[in-house]
This record gives structure tokens, sequence and C-alpha cells, in this order.
């Protein structure tokens, strides 16, 4: 399991929920941040899914995702040492944007398995939610398509 994997299926999920093919989706998602893919995201869910029970879960589960992301980042660009005295693994963080702070946390075997079952969860919670909201999304779509305004100097007739 790898977060490139998770990103593929939000990919395909932001597709579904935009109603565009995965080409054009590929190019608008991959131009974007995290915060603005999860925003925009949470906004097409609010339009689509609204007054849905399903928009509920579509929240939980990109919670889901912003958590495996902050696990990804530690992964990618905290430092890693081995504590000399435990001989245990350690992040360790660097701040200085908002003045200069040290984290460090402890890492075992079984904590960087768990960390990475993590973003394999929230991927499993992303596919199983873009299939069941698929037929919602497609019916929203097709209730709509009347609505679409003609882009200016391409009206019909």
């Amino acid at each position: 399991m790898t977060y490139g994997q998770l990103e593929n299926d939000l990919r395909t999920l932001f597709c579904l929920m935009a109603n565009i093919d995965f080409q054009t989706g590929m190019r608008i998602w991959s131009a974007m941040e995290f915060r603005p893919q999860r925003d925009v995201l949470q906004s097409l869910s609010v339009l689509k899914l609204d007054g849905n029970p399903m928009q509920g879960e579509f929240g939980r589960v990109i919670g889901e995702v912003k958590k495996a992301n902050n696990t990804r980042n530690k992964l990618s660009h905290w430092s890693w040492a081995k504590d000399a005295n435990t001989e245990e693994m350690i992040w360790i963080s660097i701040d200085n944007r908002t003045g200069f702070k040290v984290r460090f946390e402890e890492k075992t075997y079984n904590s960087l398995v768990e960390d990475i079952n993590q973003i394999g969860r929230a991927r499993t919670a992303v596919r199983a939610l873009t299939e069941k909201i698929k037929p919602e999304v497609d019916a929203w779509h097709e209730k709509h398509r009347e609505s679409y305004p003609e882009a200016p100097g391409h009206e019909a007739g």
C-alpha cells in the first residue's frame, strides 16, 4: 500500500464528483496541494449530496484521508534518528515557521506498520465511499444536465 495509490483513488472520487474524465481530472487534481483538494471534495459533496445521509460519511472519510496525509508527511519529511539509549527509532521535526520548535516522536516497527495500515484503511474507505455514492452523484448530474449553461460563443442551435 502506498500513499500514491490513495491519491489515485482520491482523483477517481474527484472525477466522479466533478463529472469529468480521468485525464482532465488528473491534470486539475495534480495542480493542487492537499488542502485545496480536500476543500474542493468537501465543497462538491455539499452540492451533490445535500440532504443525503452519505454526506456525513463523506466528511468522515475525508477526515481519515487527512490523518493519512499527516502520517505520510511525517514519514516523508521528518528526520529519522536512532536513540542511542533505547535503540529505538525516533522522528525529529524541526519547525522554523512559527518560532524554532523541535519535536521528537518514538517509532517502533509496529508503529510504522500501523502508520502504513492507517493509509491503507483510508484508501479502503475512499474506494468504498466512491462506490456507495456513485449512483447518487450520477443521478444528480443527470437531473442537472439541462441546467448546465452553455459557454459564451457556444450556444446551441
